[in-house]
């Protein structure tokens, strides 16, 4: 007889309730469907989950762990800061075009307003906010940055641009016909260097 092994089981229920959160949003995400998928009883997902919400604030926690992750300080250290900040947006970029999943989760957040993501956000990403703002301060310490940026709008618009890249593809992609995601990842980059660079035209 086959024994079954729980954290496989698990992880079968998080990525197929990932997708279903994705395609339906909570709110029209059906348990049995994604028991089906995970190949697994909804007695189980009950078990290891609680409830479909607790299940939904599950997968966020997963994606949400991941993009903390991302901005790992020591991965940093001794870089120089201008290429640091660029390694940066993009691994988050690079990240969100390798998790379609996410990107429409969060799209389904900002539709419907749910508190799970706010709730959670930044309990999980505060250190990576920390390291980043830590990382700034060096940064102005040794003259590369500009001083007195609102670092958390700068954040939140690096996120904006990001997102949209994957949201929206089709539309930018109608702006130019020689528009693709990889000059659009060095436009991104290049306004954000712009912003924080020392001596900017934004000082």
């Amino acid at each position: 007889m086959q024994t079954r092994n729980p954290d496989v089981t698990k992880r079968n229920i998080l990525l197929a309730a990932e997708g279903e959160f994705a395609e339906f949003g909570l709110h029209g995400a059906r348990i049995n469907r994604i028991a089906e998928k995970a190949k697994a009883n909804k007695r189980m997902i009950y078990h290891y989950y609680g409830s479909k919400e607790k299940l939904y604030e599950s997968v966020l926690e997963y994606n949400l762990k991941k993009v903390a992750r991302l901005g790992s300080h020591e991965l940093f250290l001794g870089e120089k800061a201008e290429t640091a900040i660029k390694e940066i947006i993009t691994r988050y970029y690079n990240f969100l075009g390798e998790n379609p999943n996410f990107v429409k989760i969060v799209a389904w957040e900002e539709v419907f307003t749910s508190p799970y993501n706010k709730k959670m956000l930044f309990e999980i990403l505060a250190p990576a906010f920390y390291q980043i703002y830590d990382f700034y301060k060096k940064g102005c310490e040794a003259g590369i940055f500009r001083k007195n940026i609102d670092l958390p709008q700068l954040i939140i618009s690096t996120h904006a641009m990001s997102l949209i890249s994957f949201t929206q593809w089709d539309i930018l992609a109608k702006l130019g016909s020689q528009n693709t995601k990889e000059k659009r990842l060095k436009h991104i980059c290049e306004v954000v260097l712009r912003a924080i660079r020392a001596g900017s035209f934004c000082a």
